[in-house]
């Protein structure tokens, strides 16, 4: 089995169990959006899977091929020497001077010194972790398999926290205070008190609720079985609206515009949801298998999980 492929099967999985599977995009266009426009495609690698801004430059994790890679805002080329980090890499985060990447075939965070562009230090987790989060001052991971979520001093480097979820753990995110944590199944996400390492169990109104992210007031999950964001108000952890976007959702963002881009990992588009009305504007046709999209240098950066393109958008 190739090194990408456990991800991508579950992706396939989860679009074969869903039942009234969405067309691409999604939803009625409620209002004229402006066109985004795609500005670059930079060939990064084999399978990127997470392209983020860190320090001026954007990196991303080639999960087909093992390593990590920058790319100059200002040219949009790869920079500096790729380093080598530990098989099918993914969630990329940055803190105590330090990135961090989850190694998912090797239950494992690398800790990577970009000065010195290697790996410093290994730290063993659970099994296939998911995703890699600093906040609060602690690097957090979700092991998919074992249904957990540790919590790891970036002073020390060691475990100092292992927190059960009750389901396969997937992407993260902070807001609102808490730790939100999605889930490979079922129909609940999770919200980590970071003061108590507590856990809340919030109905994601979806299934698969694998991806969150965060605006002002608001919180969007990517509900991966059932094709919707699901838009959760903090405040109550309730869900106040549903929008049909297309097949397999991921990673959504938020661009400076206040508008969500939501990836459709198995329809090769993305979907641009307007808050004020909680409707899909905008489709855009993308690569093949768009996967995470991360705000930057004022555009927009997706990856392409079957690919190996990361394609820089401009909102209209």
């Amino acid at each position: 089995m190739a090194v990408v492929s456990v991800r991508v099967v579950l992706a396939v999985v989860a679009v074969t169990l869903a039942v009234g599977v969405a067309p691409a995009g999604g939803g009625a266009e409620s209002r004229t959006a402006g066109t985004s426009t795609v500005v670059a495609k930079i060939a990064t690698g084999r399978a990127p899977c997470v392209a983020t801004p860190i320090r001026g430059s954007v990196w991303v994790s080639n999960s087909g091929a093992a390593n990590l890679v920058r790319v100059s805002p200002a040219t949009n080329r790869l920079v500096g020497r790729r380093i080598r980090v530990g098989a099918t890499p993914c969630g990329l985060a940055y803190g105590a001077g330090s990135v961090w990447v989850e190694s998912y075939d090797g239950d494992r965070i690398e800790r990577v010194n970009l000065r010195r562009a290697r790996v410093v230090k290994r730290i063993a987790v659970g099994r296939k972790p998911w995703d890699v989060l600093f906040a609060a001052g602690s690097v957090w991971t979700g092991n998919a398999f074992d249904r957990t979520v540790f919590r790891i001093s970036p002073r020390r480097n060691r475990i100092v926290a292992r927190i059960r979820i009750g389901e396969d753990a997937a992407n993260m995110t902070f807001a609102f205070g808490s730790v939100w944590v999605g889930a490979l199944n079922g129909r609940t996400v999770f919200r980590i008190d970071p003061a108590t390492n507590r856990v809340t169990r919030v109905d994601a109104g979806g299934d698969s609720p694998t991806s969150i992210e965060a605006t002002e007031s608001a919180v969007w999950i990517s509900n991966r079985q059932s094709n919707t964001v699901t838009r959760v108000d903090p405040a109550t952890n309730t869900v106040v609206a549903t929008i049909p976007v297309g097949q397999a959702p991921v990673w959504p963002a938020a661009a400076a515009d206040g508008t969500i881009f939501v990836p459709n990992n198995m329809s090769d588009t993305v979907s641009r949801i307007d808050p004020e009305t909680n409707s899909v504007v905008e489709t855009i046709r993308v690569g093949p298998g768009p996967t995470v999209i991360r705000p930057g240098f004022g555009d927009l950066w997706l990856t392409h999980l079957r690919g190996s393109e990361v394609w820089r958008i401009r909102a209209g």
